[in-house]
C-alpha cells in the first residue's frame, strides 16, 4: 500500500512538474505579433495597412526581446530593464509613423492602464 502511494504521489509530482514548464515556454514571436496587432486593430481601430505595419513591427520588438531575454538571462535585473527600455522607446518611434495622433494617444492610455493594474512584485530579486 505505501509503494502504490508513493508511486502516485510521484506520479502527481511529475505532472504537477511538467505542467509548471510548459506554462514557461513563451508562444513564437510570430503568434505575439500576430495576436498584439490583432489587440491593436480592434482597440485603436486600425486600419489594414495599419494591421499589418503594427505586426511586423511588434514581430521586430519580439524577437529583439527573445534574444535580449537569452542574452541577458544571467544578468541583473536593473540592466534587463534598460534594454527592454530601450526596446520599447524604438516601438514608439516606430509606432508613431504607423498610427494616428488619436490612435497613437489610446495605445499610450491603454498601456498605462495596464501598468497600473499589473501587480508590484515585492523586494529585489538579486
Amino acid at each position: 500500500m505505501k509503494k502504490k502511494t508513493l508511486f502516485l504521489a510521484m506520479a502527481l509530482f511529475a505532472v504537477v512538474a511538467v505542467n509548471a514548464q510548459q506554462r514557461r515556454e513563451m508562444p513564437p514571436p510570430e503568434e505575439t505579433a500576430k495576436r498584439m496587432a490583432d489587440r491593436l486593430e480592434k482597440v485603436l481601430e486600425l486600419s489594414a495597412e495599419q494591421k499589418q505595419q503594427v505586426e511586423e513591427v511588434q514581430l521586430k520588438i519580439s524577437k529583439e526581446n527573445r534574444e535580449a531575454l537569452k542574452q541577458y538571462r544571467q544578468a541583473n535585473r536593473e540592466e534587463l530593464m534598460k534594454i527592454r527600455a530601450e526596446q520599447q522607446q524604438k516601438s514608439d518611434e516606430e509606432m508613431k509613423k504607423i498610427l494616428t495622433p488619436d490612435q497613437y494617444k489610446k495605445l499610450v492610455e491603454m498601456r498605462e492602464r495596464q501598468q497600473n493594474n499589473r501587480p508590484r512584485r515585492g523586494g529585489s530579486r538579486q
